[in-house]
């Protein structure tokens, strides 16, 4: 959905658009822009793919700081005749930024008869610091990508719903230029030796420039 600055923002343009509801609708249905952007967002399938995107991308990022913890077991055997006793390690390491993160390591083996174990810990850096800096690009987190997305989604609407302005205005204009050819025709019938050729190829013309409209809109 819309976050609160998109939604001010979008609820202070008070326009006025009209759709039409059903394919054989008499009358078009009046909806506010705000009205229109709540279709928009609820309905548009790609934008709700794009939301499901980043909420996989934010779990995956979540769960990229999460401590990894690796097991190491190495069985009891026999090596060059001598025979090596069990040992195995547990190793956690917690990521602390881009280049370095906190490990820590406990060893369990035998000394002589007796169980043995050793902790250890380091703090790993990975930085070069005589080498060139890495070319890393901008990456937007998933907010400002969702931030980004509604924008380009509510100027794709405003855009969409002035062109249906426009188209439904140029509508109505067709349709009275046709009322007044009709009356002009009418007028023109009941002059003597009047020569109405041309107001009706105009009129026959009108009539398909209407026809076109109205496809243009359905």
């Amino acid at each position: 959905m819309l976050t609160r600055p998109l939604r001010s923002a979008c609820g202070s343009v008070i326009l006025s658009m009209f759709l039409v509801v059903g394919a054989y609708a008499a009358e078009p249905t009046p909806i506010t822009l705000s009205e229109a952007l709540d279709m928009v967002f609820e309905q548009n399938t790609s934008h709700a793919l794009f939301l499901w995107e980043q909420e996989l991308s934010e779990k995956r990022e979540v769960l990229d700081k999460h401590p990894q913890i690796t097991a190491k077991i190495d069985p009891a055997g026999i090596a060059n005749g001598t025979l090596e006793k069990p040992s195995g390690s547990l190793t956690m390491t917690m990521p602390l930024g881009r280049n370095f993160d906190l490990r820590g390591m406990v060893t369990l083996g035998f000394e002589g008869n007796q169980m043995a174990v050793k902790p250890s810990g380091s703090l790993n850096l990975d930085y070069e610091f005589f080498g060139l800096p890495e070319n890393i690009g901008v990456t937007l987190s998933p907010e400002e990508s969702r931030q980004i997305q509604a924008n380009s989604l509510v100027l794709e609407t405003v855009d969409l719903l002035i062109q249906l302005r426009q188209q439904i205005d140029l509508r109505d204009y067709e349709e009275n230029r046709l009322s007044y050819l009709e009356a002009t025709l009418e007028a023109a019938r009941h002059t003597p030796n009047y020569d109405d050729f041309t107001l009706r190829q105009a009129l026959r013309d009108q009539v398909s420039v209407l026809a076109a409209a109205d496809e243009r809109l359905n």
